[in-house]
């Protein structure tokens, strides 16, 4: 009786995901969409083998632009006349009350593009306490502390590091 019962609900699952509902002609176009730099993909017209597709890339959900408050309390801790811009902030999935927040440094002794810094803050505004330097750039134009030396031990491999920075590669 049970291996009769769960043939028929097996089968009956296989029937109503295989059908779907609806035939090609009146389905309505699909989007996918895939973590934090999401590859978006869009059928442009209903499912068949003559379908065509086209992939842009869309802006991680999980970036947020850091209040000017904040970006001037990092400031404040800034080297030799550089300054910030589009500094982004991701919420770290590795400790409870940790945004990792970059920005691009611009100014004296700063080469090229892409020079993003990376910082550890327990908070978003001016207010909430700690900044702590995590990546080389934030090391070597500002006086925040060194992260990795914390008790946190913050690293370049903390979720949300990659992520900010390249929230900031995405807003310039």
């Amino acid at each position: 009786m049970n291996r009769w019962l769960t043939g028929i609900a097996c089968a009956t699952a296989f029937t109503v995901a295989a059908c779907g509902g609806g035939d090609a002609d009146t389905a309505a176009p699909a989007t996918t969409t895939t973590s934090a730099t999401a590859k978006v993909t869009t059928t442009t017209e209903p499912v068949s083998s003559t379908a065509r597709a086209t992939t842009t890339t869309a802006k991680s959900t999980r970036c947020l632009e850091v209040p000017a408050d904040k970006v001037e309390g990092i400031a404040t801790g800034l080297k030799g006349g550089t300054t910030l811009r589009s500094a982004q902030a991701v919420k770290s999935k590795d400790y409870e009350k940790v945004w990792i927040i970059s920005a691009e440094i611009e100014g004296p002794g700063v080469e090229g593009d892409d020079q993003i810094g990376t910082w550890a803050s327990n908070g978003l505004t001016a207010s909430e306490g700690l900044i702590l330097s995590i990546d080389g750039f934030a090391k070597q134009f500002s006086d925040w502390p060194d992260g990795s030396k914390s008790k946190a031990g913050f690293s370049q491999i903390d979720d949300g590091v990659k992520q900010s920075r390249e929230c900031v590669k995405d807003s310039l």
